[in-house]
């Protein structure tokens, strides 16, 4: 039972791809592409969508990077001068 319902699936969309194939192929009216143009437009804006995300976080990213070099630089003159201090006044 399981195999014949199969069959039968495929045959039906055999049947609709060669219909729809039959539609397009042979209409000389150039409106059918039309059709195809908001899926054109919504990949253009997803790629669009995506590349300008990706350089919002390039800049973050280098953003982030900076200030953690700023913060690693304060930590560091701050334990010289912790150094410092202790070799002053030392015991």
């Amino acid at each position: 039972m399981v195999k014949g319902i199969l069959q039968n699936r495929e045959e039906i969309e055999k049947l609709w791809i060669y219909a729809l194939c039959l539609s397009l192929c042979q209409s000389s009216d150039p409106d059918h592409l039309l059709s195809f143009a908001g899926v054109f437009m919504m990949v253009a804006g997803g790629i669009v969508a995506g590349v300008f995300l990706i350089f919002i976080e390039i800049l973050y990213k280098r953003h982030r990077g900076l200030k953690e070099k700023e913060l690693e630089l304060a930590r560091n003159a701050a334990d010289r001068w912790r150094g410092n201090i202790a070799v002053s006044y030392g015991p």
